[in-house]
């Protein structure tokens, strides 16, 4: 396991994704149905700040009283940073971290704050495993997002620290019971023009594909967007019932450079019910 900090994927994709309530509105158009949320903020006023950090210190040590209990659930879930299903009071520091860096103008990302693995081989076409990266650096986050049972929500994945790509196959899963029923990649600021690349997406296997039909490397921004996932929620999801969102290990990126295969840290996501 790797943990690195990277200096721009869009800040906070459970952010981005969390603005939007239950009921698929935009939070503006729905205000009075169902309070929006955001990662980091506890109290709900909108706001990630020293005040969140110390009721989520008071709510950890409530529960090593046996006053409180720690596991994440729909209510508190928002300051599970780690996303390890506890509340805990490294969440409680990260928390207070995080607001820091936004005093000192910085725009920090709560990807900086979980645990992420450091996927450096991947499996050929006939699935055998030990197919080797060479290049190093890049990073993929999968977003987050939450939504009442039978609802469809969307999931964005960003990639960073991949300055040129040629190509990518990316493997997104199922997320348990939750049914993929869309891959979307219009509007991607990474396709280019239609000319120059092939892309391809099936929901079927949650494969996204994209390879430059010239065969040559594209400029790839941090934090742009791969492709964006839709999943519908099963009808009988009970509120705070999860579904976690993780990478296929036949996944690769790729230049055109002889061997130059990225290894990546992921970042996976998750999807909430309410």
């Amino acid at each position: 396991m790797k943990k690195k900090t990277f200096a721009a994927i869009l800040c906070a994709a459970c952010m981005s994704a969390a603005a939007m309530t239950g009921t698929g509105m935009p939070a503006s158009a729905a205000a009075s149905v169902q309070q929006t949320r955001i990662m980091g903020d506890l109290n709900g006023d909108l706001a990630v700040d020293a005040v969140d950090a110390q009721r989520t210190l008071h709510l950890y040590v409530d529960g090593l009283a046996g006053k409180a209990d720690l596991n994440a659930d729909m209510e508190n879930g928002y300051v599970d940073i780690d996303m390890d299903g506890q509340i805990s009071a490294s969440d409680a520091q990260s928390i207070l971290s995080y607001y820091c860096r936004t005093l000192s103008g910085k725009q920090p990302l709560w990807a900086e704050y979980r645990d992420v693995s450091y996927v450096t081989e991947a499996s050929d076409a006939d699935g055998n495993q030990g197919v080797p990266f060479s290049k190093t650096g890049m990073y993929v986050e999968i977003g987050c997002a939450q939504g009442a049972p039978g609802e469809t929500v969307s999931v964005p994945v960003y990639i960073a620290g991949a300055p040129m790509l040629a190509g990518f196959q990316f493997y997104l899963n199922h997320a348990g019971g939750a049914e993929l029923t869309g891959i979307s990649i219009e509007g991607s600021d990474i396709y280019g023009s239609v000319d120059e690349v092939l892309a391809n997406a099936d929901p079927e296997c949650g494969a996204l594909i994209w390879v430059n039909a010239r065969g040559a490397n594209k400029s790839i921004r941090n934090g742009a967007i791969l492709g964006t996932y839709s999943y519908q929620i099963p009808e009988d999801a009970k509120p705070g019932d999860h579904y976690s969102l993780t990478i296929e290990r036949n996944s690769m990126f790729v230049t055109n450079e002889v061997n130059g295969a990225y290894q990546y840290t992921l970042l996976d996501g998750v999807i909430m019910v309410q």
